[in-house]
């Protein structure tokens, strides 16, 4: 079809409503670097964006790392002067020792003997060896209760499941009561409020680093 052009405003309406011409014109116009500006730039955001993800699960994986460390000592206090409990203990924690060893040990093999008696399953087993704290306390009754902690720089939803899941089983395990718990340096508030009671679950209780 031709197209024909007298003033500025045909030239215009042309660019609008003929692609074909608009390509033509624009390769006129523009050097082939020009060009390929919008597609490399495109290609340089998505590998900035992976590289900035990349980048920020590291640096929540070192904060994690460090919250986890902090734990035995931070925590333990604080989680149970919040929970109305007393001699807080630690008893498990997954990426470091225990002091004293013995409080480690006696744990791992009360869970595994549960595992092999069926008390427990053997995922349930692990699933408690991979729980970033456990704990045990003393409840105004006296009665001994538990409590497991999962430590994330950003708390989420994975933590707050994990936590509960192994509160379950430390229930199973101790015929007790165990309660869940996130520890971390920030949560999103769709994340507080799924830490909530509801449809039968627990509450996660959430403890912040200052």
């Amino acid at each position: 079809m031709a197209i024909i052009i007298e003033t500025t405003d045909d030239f215009i309406r042309a660019l609008r409503e003929n692609e074909e011409f608009k390509a033509a014109a624009r390769r006129e116009l523009l050097t082939d670097d020009l060009l390929e500006l919008p597609g490399e730039f495109r290609e340089f955001r998505a590998q900035t964006e992976e590289s900035l993800r990349v980048l920020t699960n590291n640096v929540n994986d070192l904060r994690g790392s460090a919250l986890e460390a902090k734990m035995p000592t931070r925590l333990r206090q604080r989680a149970a002067r919040t929970l109305g409990l007393t001699r807080p203990r630690t008893l498990w924690l997954s990426e470091h020792y225990v002091q004293p060893p013995s409080r480690a040990e006696a744990f791992d093999s009360r869970k595994e003997q549960a595992a092999d008696s069926g008390q427990i399953s053997y995922e349930e087993a692990d699933r408690l060896t991979d729980t970033d704290m456990i704990m045990s306390a003393t409840t105004t009754d006296g009665e001994t209760a538990y409590i497991a902690v999962e430590a994330s720089g950003v708390i989420g939803d994975g933590d707050i499941s994990r936590a509960r899941h192994s509160a379950d089983i430390l229930k199973k395990l101790y015929d007790a009561e165990a309660i869940p718990a996130v520890y971390g340096l920030s949560i999103a508030q769709e994340q507080v409020e799924r830490a909530k009671p509801r449809d039968g679950l627990a509450e996660v209780h959430i403890f912040l680093e200052t």
